[in-house]
């Protein structure tokens, strides 16, 4: 079975698009490939045109950052690169663990920073390992 968006032709287009015409905010939301949907209008289904697979992957953060609200609230507000760096706020954040509503709002920005404090202290611990290996091997020299 062939799909229109699979052609090799397509694909290469649409890659070759400028951001903005791939990706556009509309009410809330960030409809992906709106140049495309727009040109397959009166061509393809309703459904399939206004499909939005974002929304899926939204309710699973969601989903996530709720139960794991802790763990999440632990890793950014203990000691943080993020906080000490001032890119978080901390007393905001501590407020915005008491509302699940407000967590759920805000699930992709808190994943987002929970990956980048993450990698910021997996940098921290290779750069510390890596000092404390320098000092152990001039020791033994």
């Amino acid at each position: 079975m062939f799909h229109i968006f699979a052609s090799r032709e397509m694909m290469e287009f649409s890659l070759a698009l400028p951001l903005c015409y791939r990706l556009m905010p509309v009410g809330g939301q960030w409809i992906e490939k709106p140049v495309l949907r727009y040109a397959f209008i009166g061509l393809l289904p309703k459904e399939i045109i206004s499909r939005n697979h974002r929304q899926l992957q939204n309710a699973m953060d969601e989903e996530y950052v709720i139960k794991n609200s802790k763990q999440i609230a632990s890793l950014l507000l203990d000691n943080s690169f993020l906080s000490a760096f001032g890119i978080i706020d901390c007393q905001k954040l501590s407020e915005m663990f008491t509302n699940k509503h407000l967590i759920a709002k805000a699930a992709t920005g808190l994943i987002c920073c929970c990956m980048t404090e993450l990698w910021l202290k997996s940098i921290s611990n290779h750069f510390n390992l890596n000092s404390a290996n320098s000092e152990a091997r001039a020791m033994h020299v």
